[in-house]
């Protein structure tokens, strides 16, 4: 027996066949979107394109912009241009790729002590296939990102200080700038430098910016447990207002 197979039937069958990419289940999508929305760290909201008005939001979102309620306002009222520009929001409904907001959103808020305490929130921005009939919409995903702001700026403090230190430079000088420099980046106040003894039990005020008759004389280092702590351990120590005792 003998035979000879058609050129295009051969070349049919040497396309490799693509599976399809399967389906999500309903109520596994459902779970997905609820679980999103309930989520503390991660805040969520959902524009439609043809005007940028919210039509879906979570909690987390609307406390990470602290703007009270979202929905039904456009976007424009709740974040600065800087922060949602029109172009990009376009731009994703467009070409279907994600974007990052060209900046971050910074908020002062108090923490439980009611001491100021700033937040720094980063946006990402995808499309959305058929929010309405006809039209695609924007999800907006909120994450708080100060520990990560934090920790850079505390990164180019380093730097920074490194260089002062390290050039041919008047000490006092490098030290006053070091100081103010910390204080900058650390959103801080003030700043102070005090002089440990070799015993490591005391403490003296010597390049002081805040309250001088708080610092102008000897202090016992057991007396300021937060920092007896940082010396035995070497390590950076951070003191809350809430966590700071008499």
């Amino acid at each position: 027996m003998g035979g000879t197979l058609d050129k295009t039937q051969m070349q049919a069958d040497e396309v490799p066949v693509i599976p399809e990419h399967p389906r999500v289940p309903d109520a596994l999508a459902r779970a997905i979107v609820h679980a999103l929305l309930d989520a503390d760290a991660l805040g969520l909201a959902l524009l439609r394109s043809t005007d940028f008005t919210h039509v879906m939001t979570s909690p987390a979102y609307e406390r990470l912009i602290g703007t009270g309620s979202t929905l039904g306002r456009s976007v424009t009222d709740v974040l600065p241009l800087t922060i949602a520009p029109r172009p990009i929001l376009e731009e994703v409904v467009a070409t279907g790729k994600a974007a990052r907001s060209p900046d971050v959103l910074e908020r002062t808020v108090r923490d439980a002590a009611g001491s100021p305490v700033s937040v720094y929130v980063s946006f990402t921005f995808l499309r959305v296939r058929q929010v309405t009939p006809g039209s695609d919409g924007v999800l907006i995903l909120a994450e708080d990102v100060s520990r990560q702001i934090h920790e850079r700026r505390l990164g180019e403090l380093f730097a920074t200080l490194a260089s002062d230190m390290s050039g041919d430079r008047d000490e006092t000088a490098s030290i006053r700038s070091s100081v103010r420099r910390a204080s900058v980046a650390l959103a801080a106040d003030d700043a102070s430098i005090f002089l440990l003894s070799p015993d490591l039990k005391h403490l003296q005020g010597a390049l002081v910016g805040w309250d001088w008759t708080r610092t102008s004389f000897v202090a016992e280092v057991e007396r300021w447990p937060s920092v007896a702590r940082a010396i035995a351990a070497n390590e950076v120590g951070y003191v809350t207002a809430a966590s700071a005792r008499p």
